[in-house]
């Protein structure tokens, strides 16, 4: 709900100012391309598992045709030594055939998994390409841009996925933490003895450097 009204207002905004930011297109450029090196990993993961089906599907082939061809020494004129052996031989293929059923089920299962999430990943990094367009094409048609616009918001619009969206609009968010447990992190990183700065009747502030939300990429 917070993304949907969050974009709303920003893009009222732009229409009632005719003021906007220029676009980051570039921020959303290392999206795609973190999301490239993913779909790697997964088609890697994909080569594998198909590789090793393919393996135990050649197997299971060779065993059936195996069995297939020692009924039909069973059937001819065969010592009884050599039968002996055969049915030793005959016993372990048979032995075998239900777990490779098990396994090639279950390689299946695991490549079917693999393939969807690349599906999946290849449609986010498409719809990632279809709003760099639309960023890009948003700059072109702003060719002077202010130099700075803040978007100011309370905690309830701080989630990661609202400032990714800020920051690849061009806007420079100012917010809150959405909860205590943020605050009590980054306290917990403070050096001993660091000086705060008196910012307002109620309130200090220090410098803590960059920090990584979870949902944000950047």
């Amino acid at each position: 709900v917070s993304a949907v009204c969050l974009k709303e207002l920003v893009q009222a905004a732009e229409a009632q100012t005719g003021v906007r930011p220029r676009r980051r297109p570039e921020l959303v450029a290392q999206r795609i391309n973190a999301q490239q090196a993913q779909m790697e990993r997964t088609r890697r993961l994909v080569d594998q598992q198909q590789t090793k089906l393919d393996q135990l599907r050649q197997t299971q082939t060779i065993l059936i045709g195996q069995l297939y061809h020692a009924e039909q020494i069973r059937k001819g004129s065969i010592s009884s030594g050599k039968l002996a052996r055969l049915k030793v031989q005959t016993a372990g293929w048979q032995k075998r055939l239900p777990r490779l059923a098990e396994q090639i089920v279950e390689v299946q299962r695991i490549l079917d998994g693999h393939q969807a999430r690349l599906s999946e990943q290849d449609a986010q990094r498409m719809a990632m390409r279809t709003w760099q367009i639309q960023l890009e094409t948003d700059n072109q048609a702003n060719p002077n841009p202010p130099a700075l616009v803040i978007a100011r918001m309370d905690s309830g619009f701080a989630a990661g996925e609202n400032l990714a969206w800020l920051l690849e609009m061009g806007y420079a968010p100012d917010t809150k933490a959405a909860n205590g447990r943020t605050t009590t992190a980054l306290r917990a990183q403070l050096p001993r003895g660091v000086e705060w700065i008196k910012v307002g009747d109620n309130a200090e502030m220090v410098l803590v450097g960059e920090q990584t939300l979870h949902g944000c990429p950047y």
